[in-house]
């Protein structure tokens, strides 16, 4: 019995102690939410009040002034270790700083504040940290002694690092002497916001090797070092900041051919990194892209010829752009031209002997059309695409998409940068055909059914879609848009407006890239007698997996059903061409099934037209 009133004594004591402390509690101001940024403002606001009961005491007093302010009342930040950050809090607005009395039922609620230099001297990592405030009161009148409001969590986190991709042409498979180029493409997530931005790496210079990291691992999974350097970009500035709703790149780096020869034949993968900009950071990493060294063989075919010739290119136009980025020439720009020069002087020779061997072949006939325009041979360029029209391989899709962004590149005249460079050119291939080696051949004989059409040596401009008097739509719904204005379905009606493949706002997207199923549809007034659709995608080619036309009696047939296989050329706008069955009557409407997540990126698409059945 005396046990259990010694027990009642002392909780009846204990809740009359805490009966007796004033009242204090911790709140976020901004964020209001659990997670901040460490760079953005932090205000939390300390409520201290009294009570109205028998026990309470009648009043309180402190001192906020000056350096009491923050003996009698502070704030406290605990890393997920524990221990104190040392910060300097101040007081923000909306507090009484001076000597203050409660009495009881008062109450007021005192402001702190780390201000801009505070949180910079944190450096604080990202994980969750605890906020403690406590009142101190060790003389005067009325209430002493000291009280801990209940913690408070904050978890920290960093700004999203942008997202990464990876591209190669020719499907990932060389053979040994084979130029191989990495396209590296940086996307802010939508998750940025308004001032959120990214310092991207320089490719003019090897200041990049520090900011990306490109991790090269065998079949066994051992690290391979390979020979990386700058190429340029294909349609970005080489410089600046990458901000919220934008991309940059592809960023092309290049592994040369005389490092290439050495390669052992088999299967590596590819990992681009982002190093964490502070301790605790989680990388950014793209998935496993695979390259393919094929096994020498004995011979060599006129396909595996032609891949290797594709590349070649490829690698001459990426060099030659890279150099042409600054209007001067230096020494580093006369070793690229050199260099670039070298190829294209090798390739010319190359391509003829494989129309030669191959005079119905059209993909034979781009490639010299392509060598030759790389020389600034406009005039033997159009010579050489002139008979395609009339080849048998003329109409396969990825063939067809490289005809006719030759044909638009050579419609285009130089502008004043390549003015500017072209006696530099000139000098430099001259210097190359009086020195010609022969070009470095495949090794393999069994063709590269993944590679159809070269590799443009510029970012190409939209093909010349609209030959043939193709009508194009007069209005368009979608069941998603990325933005009402730009992006929106209404971007896809009437002609092509996109001048080259590329991110743009003239262009309909979806709401989110790569989630799944989204369609299209666009009405033609007056109904239009048509023998097929033509389908301009200005952006990540290939996600379209159906295709409805609607007749004018309001009857739907499906015209076209995927995946589509189309071998679009990299770096050029895709452009489906489906014909229609003789069923269908005159078309009122037509519907495109995507499917998002078959091709990663916004797939966008600029403009629908239909293809006039003849009279």
């Amino acid at each position: 019995m005396k046990f259990v009133r010694f027990f009642a004594c002392a909780l009846l004591a204990a809740v009359a102690a805490h009966a007796a402390d004033p009242w204090l509690r911790l709140a976020r101001v901004t964020p209001a939410a659990e997670q901040w940024r460490a760079d953005d403002p932090f205000i939390v606001g300390v409520t201290v009040a009294l009570r109205d009961t028998a026990d309470a005491p009648r009043s309180v007093t402190f001192d906020t002034k000056n350096n009491d302010f923050g003996r009698a009342l502070s704030v406290e930040l605990r890393g997920p270790d524990g221990r104190p950050r040392a910060a300097e809090w101040r007081g923000g607005a909306g507090g009484q700083w001076g000597p203050v009395t409660l009495e009881s039922l008062q109450q007021r609620t005192f402001f702190f504040e780390l201000d801009e230099n505070a949180r910079r001297g944190l450096a604080l990592t990202p994980g969750r940290y605890t906020l403690h405030a406590t009142l101190t009161v060790a003389g005067g009148t009325g209430w002493r002694g000291r009280i801990e409001a209940a913690a408070l969590p904050v978890t920290v986190v960093t700004q999203p690092a942008p997202e990464l991709r990876l591209s190669v042409p020719a499907g990932g498979e060389l053979m040994a002497g084979d130029p191989l180029l990495l396209g590296v493409t940086f996307i802010a997530p939508r998750t940025w916001r308004k001032g959120d931005s990214f310092a991207l790496p320089d490719f003019l210079s090897d200041q990049w090797k520090q900011r990306l990291q490109v991790d090269v691992r065998d079949a066994g999974g051992r690290v391979v070092n390979w020979e990386w350097s700058a190429a340029g970009t294909t349609n970005s500035p080489p410089t600046g900041s990458l901000r919220a709703g934008a991309r940059f790149g592809p960023a092309l780096l290049r592994v040369p051919p005389r490092a290439t020869v050495a390669l052992p034949p088999g299967d590596y993968t590819l990992v681009a990194r982002l190093p964490a900009a502070g301790a605790g950071q989680a990388v950014t990493a793209t998935g496993p892209l695979r390259i393919r060294v094929r096994a020498p063989a004995e011979s060599v075919s006129a396909d595996d010829r032609m891949t290797s010739l594709a590349l070649v290119l490829a690698d001459a136009g990426a060099l030659r752009r890279h150099a042409q980025r600054v209007q001067s020439f230096l020494s580093w720009q006369d070793r690229l031209f050199t260099e670039a020069a070298g190829q294209v002087a090798r390739a010319v020779p190359a391509a003829r002997t494989l129309v030669a061997e191959r005079p119905q072949s059209a993909r034979a006939a781009c490639l010299l059309a392509e060598a030759l325009l790389a020389q600034d041979d406009r005039a033997g360029a159009e010579a050489a695409l002139a008979p395609t029209a009339a080849l048998p391989d003329a109409g396969k899709p990825g063939i067809a998409a490289g005809i006719k962004a030759l044909r638009a590149r050579l419609a285009v005249a130089p502008n004043e940068n390549d003015r500017y460079f072209q006696p530099y050119w000139q000098k430099a291939l001259a210097a190359a055909n009086a020195a010609r080696i022969p070009v470095v051949p495949r090794t393999a004989t069994a063709p590269v059914a993944s590679v159809s059409a070269p590799a443009p040596v510029a970012p190409p401009a939209s093909p010349v879609i609209g030959a043939g008097n193709v009508i194009w739509a007069t209005s368009a719904r979608a069941s998603s848009e990325y933005r009402s204005t730009e992006y929106s379905a209404a971007r896809a009606v009437g002609a092509p407006d996109v001048p080259r493949a590329s991110d743009n706002g003239k262009a309909w997207a979806s709401k989110l890239p790569d989630a799944g199923p989204e369609w299209i549809e666009l009405a033609y007034a007056p109904p239009v007698a048509a023998a097929g659709v033509r389908v301009v995608q200005s952006f990540n080619p290939g996600a379209i997996v159906r295709i409805e036309v609607v007749d004018a009696e309001g009857k739907s047939v499906e015209v076209w059903t995927g995946p589509d296989r189309t071998l679009y050329a990299a770096g050029a706008v895709g452009v489906l061409d489906v014909s229609f069955p003789r069923a269908v009557g005159p078309v009122a409407k037509v519907k495109l099934t995507l499917d998002t997540a078959r091709v990663r990126g916004a797939n966008e698409i600029d403009a629908v037209g239909l293809l006039p059945a003849p009279k």
